[in-house]
């Protein structure tokens, strides 16, 4: 009886220890698995943040560039009429300078 005894408690030491060892072994899958999951999902995350990036970055420099052909239309329009008005006051100054064809009567 005795050496019946010594085997079931060696049998149930080993199947505790086979249990512990498998439950080890699921749990390592287990965080393996979560990794990988974990790692794809920053991969993911990554790839998404720099297409966003990147497509502000295009949103920008075409505001940049709807900016740019604003202001220098408006630089031209300003030009322009900086222009028409000194043409204006040429006009205006010529128009009232004393004409000599106007001058009545002998001028010797």
């Amino acid at each position: 009886m005795p050496f019946a005894k010594a085997l079931d408690k060696k049998w149930l030491l080993r199947e505790l220890e086979r249990d512990r060892k498998k439950k080890a072994r699921e749990k390592i899958a287990s965080l393996a698995a979560q990794l990988r999951e974990a790692r794809q999902r920053r991969k993911t995350a990554l790839r998404e943040a720099k297409e966003r990036c990147r497509a502000e970055r295009i949103a920008a420099r075409e505001r940049a560039r709807a900016m740019r052909l604003r202001v220098l239309e408006e630089l031209r329009e300003a030009m322009r009429a900086e222009r028409q008005g000194a043409r204006q006051q040429c006009t205006v100054r010529l128009g009232e300078a004393p004409s000599l064809r106007r001058t009545t009567g002998p001028t010797r």
